[in-house]
């Protein structure tokens, strides 16, 4: 069985542009960016996802491996998946800020209900109590 050259470019050709973006995706994504997770479980991650992906995808243009403008589509693969996985990492943050948010807003609630007369003393109060109980720390 033989297999031709150009049938290995083109397979190669065909991985490289879904694996960068994956790659992409893995260097900003909130839980695969992490530092306990090692470089080479991404990389494999990466490449089976690849491997996943590539019947789907459409065969790449790309003609020549080596190439001035086989490098810019692979640079701009990679900053398209970088792209993506700062953007899921904003809309995640968005829910870790409402929280903090509601939490916030729901721990003043507190503050108020203690002495609802004058509720600029109750906070200043509160303020106080707080700031004492960091300088104990």
């Amino acid at each position: 069985m033989e297999v031709e050259l150009a049938t290995i470019n083109q397979f190669l050709a065909d991985m490289l542009l879904p694996f960068m973006r994956i790659s992409g995706l893995f260097v900003a994504m909130i839980g695969l960016s992490a530092k306990s997770i090692p470089p080479q479980v991404r990389a494999l991650l990466g490449i089976m996802l690849t491997l996943i992906i590539m019947p789907v995808v459409p065969p790449s243009p790309i003609e020549n491996l080596v190439d001035v403008g086989t490098f810019l589509i692979v640079i701009q693969q990679l900053l398209i998946g970088i792209a993506i996985g700062f953007i899921s990492m904003m809309v995640l943050n968005t829910f870790v800020l409402a929280g903090q948010v509601i939490a916030m807003q729901t721990g003043l609630v507190c503050v108020y209900w203690q002495n609802a007369t004058d509720k600029r003393q109750a906070l200043g109060n509160a303020i106080k109590q707080h700031y004492a109980s960091l300088q104990k720390q």
